[in-house]
């Protein structure tokens, strides 16, 4: 008997002293926070100098990843010639310290460069289709545009990896088109 109820106390002990592997924090980063941070990233980083006039400016939300690593963004200001694609990165990145910390940055690309970059990813699926979907997730295509390094690949869904200053955001093709679509549509 005394057996039986040390038995049970210890495992009792174990089941409630035992630690649990930590679960991944979901990252709450949606187009309204992507919208709200990109506010100051234009008004400081793209608008040089505002201090003799008035700088207006607008940022439309186009496509926030179903990772929520990256929120695409379009920015135009006006009078200053500054127009095109806002990519939003939010994830962990390594600090200084070596620790990793939730951060979140913006890449900009003008309007040409813009097109360029989404007309690319378009033409490496169409031309590279074959290759990337004879072995689904092995085959991959590695490109460098600016300073951004891609890897597009097909997993169950054609995805893009996009890597930038520690960021690894992954964008699927769909959302892809669908910046590129309201983009252009935008920019006309």
């Amino acid at each position: 008997m005394r057996i039986t109820f040390f038995l049970a106390a210890c495992f009792l002990a174990q089941l409630t002293f035992a630690q649990s592997s930590p679960k991944k924090e979901k990252v709450e980063y949606t187009k309204e926070s992507a919208l709200y941070n990109a506010k100051a990233f234009v008004a400081f980083e793209l608008i040089e100098d505002a201090s003799d006039s008035l700088s207006r400016f607008s940022i439309t939300p186009l496509e926030e990843s179903k990772s929520a690593e990256m929120t695409t963004l379009h920015v135009k200001c006006e009078g200053r010639d500054i127009e095109g694609l806002l990519l939003g990165f939010n994830g962990e990145r390594k600090g200084m310290d070596g620790r990793m910390h939730k951060e979140a940055d913006f890449y900009f690309l003008p309007k040409a460069k813009a097109e360029m970059l989404l007309n690319k990813i378009e033409e490496i699926f169409e031309k590279e289709g074959r290759y990337l979907g004879d072995e689904k997730d092995n085959n991959n295509v590695f490109i460098e545009f600016e300073e951004l390094s891609l890897i597009i690949y097909r997993g169950d869904d054609k995805s893009i990896r996009i890597f930038w200053k520690g960021f690894d955001a992954q964008w699927e093709y769909d959302e892809c088109k669908s910046t590129k679509k309201r983009l252009m549509k935008m920019m006309k």
